[in-house]
């Protein structure tokens, strides 16, 4: 539980700074691009706070290399614990796949590079968790979910693509 608190504790402080930046200059000529570029600090913030703090309760570091085995054969007091795991990892990565996307759009490249960075953000994220001497719980489900989060994440994206607004936002972000 302290991960998903630090994690809020970011969004919530560096976004109401960022919230009070974008109102105070929202009618000026470059702040999509102050705004883009922070929100993917503050993402990133988010998830490494979240990685290094996740799960820090376990009584041992635990490693799980066997994909699922975990959201089977867990019952009792811990079987809510497994999805709701899975869907924070699912749900922290879509924005990695959103902003990944559109830095590929912006770049002018294939958008098969952000799969690959998702992939490797996930295996480093879990990485990180193995190295930190605190007591974490490594799993290979955290590297799936967050690659299929950043996929669906790209998918959106390519969805909002078409709408006026979103060509605007990418106008802005990239022109100024």
């Amino acid at each position: 539980m302290v991960g998903y608190a630090a994690a809020l504790g970011v969004a919530v402080f560096y976004g109401s700074i960022l919230f009070g930046v974008w109102y105070c200059k929202r009618n000026d000529v470059g702040v999509a691009r102050t705004v883009y570029i922070n929100l993917i600090l503050m993402y990133a913030l988010i998830l490494l706070s979240y990685a290094i703090f996740d799960d820090a309760l376990v009584p041992e570091k635990q490693i799980d290399l066997v994909p699922f085995y975990r959201f089977f054969t867990l019952s009792g007091g811990e079987s809510w614990r497994m999805p709701l795991r899975i869907f924070i990892q699912f749900v922290l990565f879509m924005p990695f796949g959103f902003f990944g996307n559109m830095q590929c759009r912006l770049k002018g490249v294939g958008v098969g590079r952000v799969f690959a960075a998702a992939l490797c953000a996930a295996i480093f994220l879990e990485f990180l968790q193995f190295v930190i001497p605190l007591r974490h719980m490594v799993t290979l489900d955290d590297i799936i979910f967050g690659t299929l989060g950043s996929a669906l994440g790209s998918l959106i994206f390519e969805w909002r693509l078409s709408s006026g607004r979103m060509q605007k936002l990418l106008k802005d972000v990239l022109y100024h």
